[in-house]
């Protein structure tokens, strides 16, 4: 499971997570201060690496769609 993790307030500490099974959580990217993430889709490859795709906004910006790679 992939999800967005942040302090208290738009912006503060945001950070995309991962969940697997049996856990624990852990850091997967770090976004600078007034960046904030609104949902994320994971895409299971066929070489066994994971793509999670995630909209972001720069606090007043435009979202925009990324995508981190992951092992």
């Amino acid at each position: 499971m992939y999800y967005a993790r942040s302090g208290w307030g738009r912006g503060l500490s945001v950070k995309l997570m991962s969940y697997p099974v049996g856990g624990p959580a852990n850091s997967v990217l770090a976004f600078p201060r007034g960046v904030d993430l609104y949902t994320t889709y994971a895409l299971d490859r066929a070489d066994g690496t994971t793509s999670v795709f995630y909209d972001a906004d720069g606090c007043g910006g435009d979202p925009d769609i990324y995508e981190v790679n992951l092992p």
